[in-house]
């Protein structure tokens, strides 16, 4: 078993297709005002305000993206515009 898609339910679809596609680079293969699905390099992300299931409101939502270099990925997502929380941090997972 893989996972093959992660959908986040969200108000603003936009604000969010254009954070992952122009912030972090995600590619962008379709979109509208309510819905956004990128490559998130082996699986598929879905962005939209509505859920074909019943829900309940989560506290967060953390993404874990896999990259070759991390110092060259911050560099690269900082200069598109992301906000660093926490700079780069040597963790007992590496």
């Amino acid at each position: 078993m893989r996972l093959d898609s992660l959908d986040v339910i969200l108000r603003d679809v936009p604000s969010a297709t254009a954070f992952f596609r122009d912030t972090l680079g995600l590619a962008l293969i379709a979109s509208d005002e309510l819905f956004a699905e990128f490559d998130a390099g082996g699986f598929q992300l879905m962005l939209s305000p509505e859920a074909l299931v019943p829900t309940q409101t989560a506290r967060g939502v953390i993404l874990h993206f896999r990259v070759p270099d991390v110092a060259v990925a911050l560099k690269a997502t900082r200069s598109r515009g992301a906000r660093v929380l926490l700079e780069l941090t040597r963790t007992d997972w590496n």
